[in-house]
């Protein structure tokens, strides 16, 4: 009498296949947060916070066979981003916590909107629905610098090893 067993391995493998996608996107999630934290710290300890967009702009997201799986996200700012000729007034309290000095004319259009709400849409928009697994990790402002995208990118290349070493 042969037996078929071609139901339970279906089922094994859609459970292996199940705690493997499990896994994955936890590990890259860790990945991502950690990731956002640190942007977040070195831009902290190299600029001022006038509105909070630029200190609480990194974000990353995980996606798995396409679809958004975990989100993260910096604090709420103060306000939305500056738009181009809007003014951000003398004695205004920062986001640092300080008072502004003097009026800050803005000089760089912006969509206006809390740098998490542009992450977020970005972020979501990224879904492909193809089979794959994808970390994305995002300034978030309109006038974040080359270099510190480069910076990030090379540290998430060395930091990846350590999520995935057993």
């Amino acid at each position: 009498m042969s037996t078929d067993n071609s139901a339970a391995l279906k089922a094994g493998m859609a459970k292996a296949k199940a705690a493997i996608q499990a896994d994955l996107t936890g590990r890259l999630s860790r990945l991502m947060g950690d990731m956002v934290s640190d942007m977040g710290k070195k831009i902290r300890d190299n600029a001022g916070g006038m509105t909070g967009n630029t200190w609480t702009s990194p974000a990353g997201a995980v996606y798995a066979d396409g679809m958004l799986t975990d989100i993260r996200l910096g604090a709420e700012p103060l306000r939305g981003k500056l738009k181009k000729g809007d003014i951000f007034p003398k004695g205004s309290v920062r986001f640092d916590g300080t008072r502004q000095k003097k009026a800050f004319k803005a000089d760089i259009e912006t969509t206006g909107n809390p740098s998490q709400s542009d992450n977020y849409e970005f972020l979501e928009s990224q879904q492909t629905g193809s089979k794959e697994f994808k970390a994305t990790i995002v300034g978030g402002t309109e006038y974040r610098g080359h270099e510190q995208v480069a910076d990030n990118f090379a540290k998430c290349q060395i930091e990846i090893d350590k999520y995935f070493k057993p």
